[in-house]
């Protein structure tokens, strides 16, 4: 559970403002940022077939529901209360890992 909200904030750049406000974090936030893997999700989601988005809208539905019974506890530690799981955020993750593929192919 606290691996899909991290990487939702690290694909945000929001790090530095919700968890970790050290130069680290800073510079990954940047990085991220400048990446802008979440502009444009919705446009892009509003481009599936009614069965796509009824799909992605279920996953959204099922993280939410657990987050709804316990969010880790390292972000109650932190005081970060998760905003709802959106379809838009699962598109920015894939970016993410689309972008970690080619990386990943490009270097090993």
């Amino acid at each position: 559970g606290m691996q899909i909200l991290l990487m939702r904030l690290l694909g945000q750049g929001r790090v530095s403002e919700c968890l970790d406000c050290s130069d680290a974090a800073l510079r990954m936030d940047q990085f991220f940022r400048r990446a802008n893997w979440s502009a444009h999700t919705e446009s892009q989601v509003s481009e599936f077939t009614e069965r796509e988005a009824g799909l992605l809208q279920a996953f959204c539905d099922g993280v939410n529901s657990v987050f709804l019974r316990r969010v880790p506890w390292e972000f109650k530690l932190c005081g970060y209360r998760p905003a709802p799981w959106q379809p838009g955020d699962t598109v920015m993750l894939l970016r993410m890992i689309g972008y970690l593929i080619n990386i990943k192919g490009v270097s090993g």
